[in-house]
């Protein structure tokens, strides 16, 4: 049966085209892959929503007085049904808290429980998130791919008959390793969904979760905050504080008083219907007896009254007297913690004018280090356009320089040119001097021949043109010298202006030079001057630094003395309120043993008076005896104390 089974599965199988079987396969994965991350994305997205309400609600309540837990219980238990089953958690958590806040206050506590032990992370990020589920996801998506891949190996496989022709063999090889690219596909798919789903997880919803029940608890905590031992150190001393000023105003205004009238009263209502009646009985009885036997009765109560006065006095005065020391000790230990508060108060306000200054100082030393810091930055843009101003100089320099030397050349060349002009003019005066020499001799000739004038009629003509011409060439020549003359003069004193001018910048050249150094100099000493300044500030804020540390210190030393006072204080105010009570209870209970004694001897006595009495018309002789036995036995006991 299962051979068959398994014989038709696997006909189905290799029935199955892989392409279309791994294509279908992966559009199914996708599609749960989308549709689970919606179906996240709105239970976190609504967690979020309903979290936020609830930190909401915790912040409007953090400032409001005893019943606002009640308000909040109120609240939360009046959501829907469906917000209800959204928040089971919250909700079963709250009510474990708000039980036990119930059980402290039906024992009379008004104190809230610690949010830390009911508001746990384990419920509400862990089992409110689903983590397990979420976390299990990735691992299901890697299987559904391994899973698609092995299908569609088995679909290729099945296809793949060995029996076959080649080209059988060969399309079966072919669709084989088709159905395997597209196996691989769908595990490549899983493994890609995997990934984006452990990312979004850890990077987004586990981390918004967990942040949301963080502010959450953080906010119910400020709501409903508990007691740690510090508070409730505090709060026993200020309830040690007052009941001591409490016992303190109720003995020294009502206990002490009600206790003396107490006694007083319970002495004159005790003992004055006793006197009242033994005084009649005797004034009826002894009406006749002596003043004898009235004066030693008169002594024996005298002496029994001053006697219970002695016992009871010492006790009550002992009692107030050390009910005055406390209430001393107390004021001075008062007075001296007052006293160290104040000063305390002082070296605060000392300390906090000392840091105020400080910071003013450092202010001010970070402004004037600014101004030096921009002057320096002036003082280098300065420099900067002294040192192009001098480039530009020197560039001027070198172009008047180059100048001077084109200037000396076309001098040199107009020298020369004017020694060429004057050797011209030589010549030109030579040649003349000899035209002339040469007219004087034709002269000589035209007038030793004249028979040749004709004849060098036109030549005469021609040569005095020529010579006509050559004077204007000298007068030209000579115009000519004069103006080139004027030039060189001209030259010269341009060339001495020149000079003049490079002397000039020559010397601003220096000046500047100077301007430069003494710059540099400057610059120089506010570098060291800021250097300077800097390393004392350096120091000072080392100083401060140390000043610091050892105000630090002191103030440690000081909170540690505080506290070790306000142990001594504690420790001591509770061991002499403790000397104090016994001391009290030892003194009453001796007060009270003494009047117990005092009240069984009246007793004693107001009985063997009432016998006496019964007796005495027949016995007033033995009645005689007896007070003499008493007045005996009184002034016995009165020498003994």
């Amino acid at each position: 049966m299962n051979n068959n089974i398994s014989m038709t599965l696997m006909e189905q199988v290799s029935r199955i085209d892989p392409d279309i079987f791994i294509t279908n396969y992966m559009q199914i994965m996708t599609g749960i892959f989308i549709l689970l991350f919606i179906l996240v994305l709105l239970w976190y997205g609504n967690s979020f929503v309903r979290n936020r309400a609830i930190k909401n609600k915790l912040a409007n309540l953090k400032n409001q007085d005893i019943k606002k837990i009640d308000e909040f219980n109120n609240w939360i238990n009046s959501q829907s049904k469906v917000v209800k089953k959204l928040n089971s958690e919250w909700l079963k958590a709250w009510n474990s808290y708000y039980g036990r806040y119930r059980q402290f206050l039906e024992e009379g506590n008004i104190y809230y429980p610690d949010v830390y032990d009911y508001i746990l992370e384990e419920n509400l990020v862990h089992k409110n998130g689903c983590r397990k589920l979420l976390e299990a996801i990735p691992g299901i998506f890697v299987s559904i791919g391994i899973l698609g891949t092995f299908i569609g190996l088995v679909a290729g496989i099945e296809g793949l008959t060995m029996d076959a022709d080649s080209s059988t063999i060969q399309s079966g090889i072919q669709d084989l390793i088709s159905g395997m690219e597209m196996a691989f596909y769908s595990s490549i798919l899983g493994i890609s969904f995997s990934l984006i789903w452990q990312l979004l997880d850890k990077i987004v919803l586990y981390p918004m979760l967990l942040e949301t029940f963080v502010n959450n608890r953080d906010e119910m905590d400020k709501a409903f905050p508990t007691q740690d031992q510090g508070n409730t150190l505090l709060s026993l001393i200020e309830t040690q504080k007052e009941q001591m000023e409490n016992f303190q105003d109720v003995m020294s205004n009502t206990l002490i008083p009600q206790m003396v009238s107490g006694i007083q009263e319970g002495i004159s209502n005790v003992m004055e219907p006793h006197f009242e009646r033994t005084n009649n009985i005797v004034e009826q009885a002894l009406e006749k007896s002596s003043e004898k036997q009235a004066e030693g009765l008169q002594e024996m109560v005298d002496e029994f009254v001053s006697s219970l006065n002695n016992e009871t006095s010492d006790y009550f005065n002992q009692l107030s007297e050390t009910l005055e020391k406390m209430a001393s000790w107390q004021e001075n230990v008062f007075q001296e913690m007052d006293h160290f508060l104040h000063s305390m108060n002082e070296s605060a306000k000392k300390q906090s004018e000392m840091v105020e200054s400080t910071t003013k100082l450092t202010s001010d030393i970070h402004a004037y280090t600014e101004q030096v810091t921009s002057y320096h930055t002036f003082l280098q843009e300065t420099v900067d356009k002294l040192d192009s101003t001098t480039s530009t100089q020197s560039e001027l320099q070198s172009s008047m320089s180059n100048t001077l030397e084109s200037v000396r050349e076309e001098q040199t060349i107009i020298d020369n040119s004017m020694k060429l002009l004057h050797e011209n003019l030589e010549k030109a005066q030579s040649y003349s001097s000899g035209q002339l020499a040469f007219q004087d001799r034709f002269q000589h000739l035209l007038d030793s021949m004249d028979t040749h004038l004709s004849a060098v009629s036109e030549t005469a003509s021609t040569n005095q043109v020529l010579s006509e011409t050559l004077s204007e060439h000298v007068n030209l020549v000579q115009n000519n010298n004069e103006s080139l003359n004027n030039i060189l003069d001209k030259f010269h004193q341009q060339a001495e202006v020149y000079h003049l001018v490079q002397e000039s910048i020559e010397n601003t050249l220096r000046n500047v030079m100077d301007e430069r150094e003494r710059l540099d100099n400057v610059s120089s000493f506010i570098q060291e001057s800021k250097d300077t300044q800097i390393e004392a500030m350096d120091e000072r804020n080392q100083k401060i630094n140390e000043f610091w540390k050892e105000t630090v210190q002191q103030l440690d030393d000081m909170n540690r003395q505080l506290s070790q006072s306000m142990n001594q204080f504690s420790e001591q105010m509770h061991q002499g309120l403790a000397r104090t009570f016994d001391q009290f209870d030892e003194e009453l209970g001796k007060a009270i043993q003494n009047l117990s004694k005092g009240v069984d001897s009246i007793r004693t006595g107001t009985e063997e008076i009432y016998e006496s009495v019964e007796g005495l018309p027949t016995e007033v002789e033995r009645f005689n005896q007896l007070m003499k036995t008493l007045n005996t036995y009184m002034k016995e006991e009165s020498g003994q104390k």
